[in-house]
């Protein structure tokens, strides 16, 4: 009897996985640095509209609710977009910010100015993966284009409306599951590349 094949193992570049900045709205001051797949969810587990999720620093009594203010994204994969989190996270001992370039010295500071700072100085060194910088609210975009730290890398950043945003995520990612599925169904061994959608390769 014939051993039933298997089906082909995928190697799938993730569609979209972004790092964020929110900041809380009744405590300005207040910021936050993570990653996700899923902007619109994320945010509401933050808030605390979604029973499960969340960081217990979002949690704190105040500080809710966040906004998410910023958003980069064009990851090619999971791990690098978690490697951006901490070093954004850890600006002032992180290795990719030249030390002479920092303008964040301690865990403890942190302002608008020096986050979008830090955020340049990171695309700068994170530059081969051909980020872009997305911001949801008009006065951090301008604070961005004012560059107060004058980080001479100026890396792409658009203004966006933050529901629109993510339901064009959703969108698309309908689109990739049925390119999964079309691969799947038809075994095929070919390679799909579209810079829309993302990459889906044979192994």
């Amino acid at each position: 009897m014939s051993q039933p094949q298997d089906k082909p193992s995928l190697h799938v570049t993730p569609l979209f996985y972004g790092v964020y900045i929110l900041q809380s709205e009744p405590k300005p001051r207040s910021f936050y640095v993570g990653s996700t797949p899923d902007p619109k969810r994320r945010l509401r587990q933050h808030n605390g509209d979604l029973k499960t999720g969340g960081a217990y620093r979002t949690k704190r009594n105040g500080s809710r609710p966040w906004k998410m203010i910023v958003l980069i994204h064009g990851f090619p994969s999971r791990v690098s977009a978690l490697q951006f989190e901490h070093s954004l996270q850890h600006a002032h001992q992180t290795r990719h910010i030249d030390q002479e370039s920092r303008v964040t010295t301690s865990s403890r500071q942190s302002s608008l100015h020096s986050k979008l700072a830090n955020v340049r100085l990171l695309m700068k060194s994170f530059r081969k993966m051909g980020l872009t910088v997305t911001v949801f609210d008009e006065n951090v975009f301008e604070t961005w284009q004012e560059n107060k730290l004058n980080i001479e890398f100026d890396p792409p950043c658009d203004l966006r409306q933050f529901e629109s945003f993510c339901d064009s995520i959703r969108i698309s990612g309908e689109e990739e599951e049925n390119i999964k599925d079309v691969l799947l169904n038809n075994n095929l061994n070919t390679k799909f590349v579209d810079p829309g959608i993302g990459e889906l390769c044979r192994m």
